[in-house]
């Protein structure tokens, strides 16, 4: 992971302007939003605002299955890796797989247009 001041690091010359980092108040940044929307209404002509940004901190993996056959994978290297390889061949893997796809809930992200 990298730290909060390479962080910083990276967005600061945008035109975003990321809070602090570890302590990001999604309510502060929704207002500053609303400022910015309100200004570029009431004047004709608009500048470049330094948008807020809500930077997600989150474990490599972090979604994946937190185990699979005595290997953690939340927060390690193997979050990159193939974390499942046998899963054409051994229905526990298979069944880890079914679960892990199901928690990303695709029936609230898709319908039958995609």
């Amino acid at each position: 992971m990298i730290s909060c001041q390479v962080c910083w690091r990276c967005w600061n010359g945008t035109t975003v302007g990321p809070g602090a980092l570890e302590t990001c108040n999604p309510e502060h940044c929704i207002l500053e939003i609303r400022k910015h929307q309100q200004e570029a209404r009431k004047k004709s002509t608009v500048g470049r605002p330094r948008w807020p940004m809500i930077v997600l901190r989150s474990p490599k993996g972090w979604t994946a299955p937190v185990e699979v056959e005595g290997h953690r994978l939340e927060g390690f290297w193997r979050a990159h890796q193939v974390p499942l390889p046998n899963v054409k061949k051994d229905a526990e893997q298979l069944r880890i797989l079914e679960s892990w796809m199901r928690s990303q809930r695709p029936e609230e992200l898709f319908d039958g247009h995609g």
